[in-house]
């Protein structure tokens, strides 16, 4: 009996599976398709159900109507014994013709309509450039501006467009109300610059949408809330849901650099790093930082950025400024000071103009003779100026999640060699040679599961000139640029690291993470050869209630050198926010 059951049941699911599959019918159509469509379709699948055969036809009007048929439409649809039989109207291939708008802008109209005049009407067009006009609109005072627009055919092959608008009331901003859970301690008159809004200028909903990417750019506040507008009396009301963040950050960092000394025993130097960074000193939005370095007993560098936003009360202009010292107690002296003004051109991107003038002393007197044929170092004074440019999307300035941030540099300046002997005047065919700079940073995050993240980072510098010093070298090295070795141990004149970082969150934004760090380098003055190195290891970050402490531990190899656990790198350090 048991048997028995199992036999009715696979008899049934037999006799379904076959009713399914003679459901299945392929599609005919009924009119033929012009044969610049059917160049674009391989083949009419068949289908399963009416509805299903309906689907397939809409997908043809799409396309009909995207390809010039634009008054295309499906006439009927049935079902017969063998087939689902499909009727459409195809019509003719038209273009876009006149356009009777009076009632709208010059502006407007070349915008959005006079580049697609007398080519290929397309459908998708009518709702693109129906966008267009009502953002044109919204951002311009008048959000509730009513638009239509009517195709109307002229001829057999073209197609007029008749656009109507009903503007809408004349809106401008009025009060600005933060809402806070505590002091934000920010100058009212900055905070409304800095954003965009002031009161009595014309409403814009693009202004809107930039208020959100601008203050993510302020790493002292956090938005809590997307921003609202409520129009009322041809007024728009803004409200921002604001906290105050501590940015403000105290940063140390210890680490161990192990060497080998004349015996052959390994000893270990005390290297240090301390960073100041300091947001809205004045309630007006300035940045100051000073980072200080000594990569080994030798060796110092200081540098001190300073940002300005919204420069001479303006809007989208910022001003940058910074100094920066690099000492080699044996080789070099090197002072290199620029300006900056950034023009901001949304709330996401920015250019900008830079001047540098960096200038170096080289210690000749103490350096070795020996009978080279070639300038390796020489005093110096480059004067450059360039472009940048730079995107930034990220979620969080600290430690972002999502999101990337672009920063591409350009410089050209004139290079002036001085206190020069005569028989290094003798190695120089012009002692005031061009010489251009150019810098890529990107890294980009993205989730890999709901608690871990991947980072990948591009840093690139390289030097391009003739004259290429041992003091002009790129120093590099380090938890900054290549990890797994020394602070700055590597002189280059060109430099590109690949990074690929994995992040596993933990509890209060503390985590675990590994990383590669992958490198082809050039030396353009003294090796005159380019080689590979590779950097990678573990770290953990833990967040507390006092600040942020990490542990990174690092091993790195170059090309002929191999991996000695021996060299392994331990940082340890912490970071105060207040």
């Amino acid at each position: 009996m048991k048997h028995f059951w199992y036999l009715l049941l696979f008899f049934c699911l037999g006799l379904t599976t076959k009713s399914i599959s003679q459901d299945k019918k392929p599609l005919q159509l009924e009119s033929g398709l012009p044969a610049d469509i059917q160049k674009k379709i391989k083949r009419i699948e068949s289908a399963e159900s009416i509805t299903q055969a309906e689907n397939t036809a809409q997908q043809l009007l799409s396309l009909l109507k995207n390809e010039g048929y634009l008054f295309a439409s499906l006439d009927s649809i049935w079902e017969s014994n063998a087939h689902y039989h499909i009727q459409l109207y195809t019509g003719n291939k038209l273009i876009w013709g006149n356009i009777d708008a009076d009632s709208l802008s010059t502006a407007v109209l070349q915008k959005s309509f006079q580049k697609a005049q007398y080519k290929t009407a397309r459908w998708e067009e009518l709702s693109n450039w129906k966008k267009s006009i009502e953002d044109f609109y919204a951002s311009n005072g008048a959000p509730d501006t009513q638009l239509q627009i009517t195709p109307k055919l002229a001829s057999a092959q073209q197609v007029d467009l008749q656009i109507r608008v009903e503007q809408g009331a004349y809106y401008v901003f009025d009060t600005l109300k933060v809402i806070s859970n505590g002091k934000l301690n920010i100058k009212k008159s900055f905070f409304q610059k800095y954003i965009g809004i002031e009161k009595g200028d014309e409403f814009s909903t693009e202004k809107m949408e930039l208020i959100q990417d601008r203050l993510k750019q302020l790493a002292f506040l956090q938005l809590e809330e997307e921003p609202s507008v409520s129009l009322k009396n041809e007024k728009a009301y803004v409200e921002l849901k604001l906290k105050k963040r501590k940015a403000n950050q105290l940063d140390g960092m210890l680490g161990l650099m192990p060497s080998e000394n004349a015996n052959g025993s390994t000893d270990y130097t005390l290297t240090g790093h301390i960073l100041l960074d300091i947001y809205n000193p004045l309630m007006t939005g300035k940045h100051f930082k000073l980072d200080w370095q000594q990569p080994d007993k030798s060796s110092q560098q200081l540098e001190v950025l300073y940002e300005h936003p919204v420069f001479l009360k303006k809007e989208k202009l910022d001003l940058e400024g910074f100094l920066s010292f690099q000492k080699n107690d044996t080789i070099f002296f090197n002072a290199n000071r620029g300006l900056a003004l950034h023009y901001r051109v949304s709330g996401k991107k920015k250019i900008g103009l830079f001047m540098d003038w960096e200038s170096s002393q080289s210690y000749l007197d103490e350096r070795e003779e020996d009978e080279t044929t070639e300038l390796l170092d020489s005093d110096y004074r480059w004067i450059k100026l360039g472009v940048q440019y730079a995107y930034n999307n990220l979620d969080d300035p600290f430690l972002p999640k999502k999101g990337s941030h672009l920063l591409l540099k350009m410089g050209l300046g004139q290079k002036e060699l001085h206190s020069l002997s005569e028989e290094e005047k003798l190695l120089v065919e012009n002692v005031n040679p061009l010489q251009s700079e150019m810098s890529l940073q990107y890294q980009s995050y993205r989730k890999l599961g709901k608690t871990s993240i991947l980072k990948l980072a591009f840093n690139s510098s390289s030097l391009f000139g003739d004259q290429i010093l041992q003091n002009d070298l790129y120093r590099i090295g380090g938890l900054k640029t290549l990890r797994g070795f020394d602070e700055q141990s590597l002189w280059v004149s060109s430099y590109l690291i690949s990074t690929a970082e994995a992040q596993f969150f933990m509890q209060n934004n503390s985590y675990v993470f590994l990383f590669n760090d992958f490198a082809w380098l050039h030396d353009q003055a003294v090796r005159k050869e380019s080689w590979l190195a590779n950097g990678f290891g573990a770290g953990i970050s833990l967040q507390s209630e006092i600040g942020i402490f990490q542990l990174v531990y690092s091993l790195g190899w170059q090309e002929d050198v191999p991996i000695n656990l021996q060299n392994a790198k331990i940082h340890f350090g912490y970071r105060a926010r207040f």
